[in-house]
């Protein structure tokens, strides 16, 4: 679960800001209990009822994230690592490691991004009829652990995306095929001269920010499990529509989806279904695999699965499970 995603929940908001704030000194279960007002007992099984991690993992884990993110901006890894509570910097890189399957070095090769000033983010905001004062804030990723580097919100109406041509165009492609399906979709503000985009070897586009939020796992698998379900699987019914509109015009990343669908999505539907006792009988399991086989073509599978589930904010795993029941 993400943080804004806690935050707006309300039920460990208190308590998960105090952590956000105190990264840099030891923040105890106790401490944390008595900021919401429960025993440490219900406190800590409400806290991995909704996180998915033990009050001591989530701590730690959120110290790597920040760390990370100082790192990648420019401060020495050994400073960063002692100013959060690793006790060496050999402790840091095995806790690194552990989290993230490379060293940091490793790591940060692969997250290198250009960097751009405010500056050079209002020049470019200054092709478009959009108020030029809207203030200019990073876009967080891997649940706020890393700022994105190539995306900012702007105000809060807008966002500004700078990228690589055939990432942001096929981008595009996608937004525009979910507004057409009545998706809210982030389709792109035109600049002064009424292009889609500001072309270049790096291209920009401003789009059209979406309003609300994930939901939470409390509401996906609590006792409206079943409403919620259906309306997913009505979503992605709408979706299989909208990427179907444009798959000979979209080419797929080149993977196995269908090797994907069954090493990944499978497995984790299967861990939900016994963690939240959805109830699917495993016969449900080897049907699927067997009807994905037999109407999933190669290219419309690969793209529901790199667009559409995080489009329209329905979790992959979630999805796995209800799409077949609405046009397989």
């Amino acid at each position: 679960m993400q943080i804004q995603e806690i935050l707006s929940e309300n039920t460990l908001g208190k308590s998960i800001k105090y952590i956000e704030e105190n990264l840099k000194t030891v923040v105890t279960a106790e401490e944390l209990a008595a900021i919401e007002g429960y025993s440490v007992w219900h406190y800590c099984r409400l806290f991995t009822k909704t996180t998915g991690l033990s009050v001591a993992a989530y701590i730690g884990k959120r110290r790597l994230d920040r760390a990370l993110t100082e790192i990648i901006g420019g401060r020495r890894a050994i400073d960063v690592a002692l100013e959060y509570g690793f006790d060496t910097y050999a402790g840091f890189y095995k806790a690194f490691k552990r989290a993230y399957g490379n060293s940091p070095k490793s790591y940060l090769k692969k997250e290198i991004k250009i960097m751009y000033t405010e500056q050079q983010l209002r020049e470019l905001l200054a092709n478009w009829d959009v108020p030029q004062d809207l203030p200019i804030l990073d876009v967080y990723i891997m649940d706020g652990a890393v700022i994105s580097g190539n995306v900012w919100s702007i105000g809060e109406d807008y966002i500004l995306k700078v990228g690589k041509p055939e990432e942001l165009l096929k981008n595009l492609k996608v937004a525009k095929a979910l507004g057409w399906q009545g998706f809210a979709a982030s389709v792109p503000v035109p600049t002064k001269s009424g292009a889609e985009y500001l072309d270049g070897e790096q291209i920009t586009v401003l789009t059209r920010g979406i309003k609300g939020s994930p939901l939470s796992k409390a509401l996906r698998f609590g006792e409206n499990r079943r409403e919620f379900g259906f309306k997913y699987g009505e979503s992605i019914a709408r979706l299989h529509n909208a990427l179907a509109a444009i798959e000979t015009e979209i080419a797929p990343e080149e993977h196995d989806s269908f090797e994907r669908v069954v090493e990944w999505s499978l497995p984790e539907t299967k861990k939900q279904n016994i963690s939240y006792q959805l109830g699917l009988p495993d016969s449900f399991f080897e049907d699927y695999i067997s009807e994905l086989h037999n109407s999933c073509t190669r290219s419309h599978c690969a793209l529901w699965i790199m667009a559409g589930c995080a489009s329209s904010k329905i979790s992959q795993s979630s999805g796995a499970f209800l799409y077949d029941r609405f046009f397989l």
